[in-house]
């Protein structure tokens, strides 16, 4: 029921709720002057009806025609992330970590860990902020597990400082009991 969120769909219950409103005024104020015919009601009724089908009409052929995501088939169908998409998550989670200093956490991530936490850090001590981009060209995780990306990485001091180094390469992932790890990696 995620669709109803949508501002089309409010706007066409506001719009309904508006036409509601009025009628019931109208009839309540021609009953109190004892003048409520039938036939008034019900033209008021179809008039209603009519309105609501087309105006719901045009939101649905506009809904389905400006949202791919939308068939009246797949409503409650969940949409599927590829295996590229899960693992480009994860790096982009893996450099934000380090971005931010969390560097067991993203140590965590990798697997095997071959050195210690400490050790893990030691290797971004001069590291300001690193960019990542991946590669546009690759669209489904190779056979071998490979994203490609590009580091764009700022050094915070040395001779280098705030001028970002690139570094083209890879990292091989892998899913262990359901969740992303990075196994091996290599840029230059």
């Amino acid at each position: 029921m995620d669709f109803l969120r949508d501002p089309i769909w409010q706007f066409i219950g506001v719009i309904v709720s508006a036409i509601g409103i009025v009628l019931s005024l109208i009839i309540t104020a021609n009953s109190e002057k004892n003048k409520v015919r039938p036939f008034f009601v019900k033209t008021l009724f179809f008039a209603f009806l009519i309105i609501t089908l087309i105006l719901t009409g045009m939101v649905l052929k506009f809904a389905s025609a400006n949202s791919p995501n939308l068939s009246f088939l797949s409503i409650a169908t969940p949409r599927t992330v590829s295996p590229l998409s899960q693992a480009q998550a994860m790096l982009r989670q893996y450099f934000d970590k380090i971005n931010k200093r969390n560097y067991c956490d993203a140590y965590d991530m990798w697997a095997p860990n071959s050195s210690s936490c400490q050790e893990f850090s030691q290797g971004f001590l001069t590291t300001g902020h690193i960019d990542i981009t991946f590669d546009s060209t690759q669209s489904t995780l190779s056979s071998d597990g490979k994203v490609y990306l590009t580091q764009h990485v700022t050094n915070k001091n040395g001779d280098n400082a705030n001028e970002p180094t690139v570094y083209h390469g890879w990292f091989v992932v892998e899913q262990e009991n359901g969740i992303w790890k990075i196994k091996s990696g290599y840029f230059n």
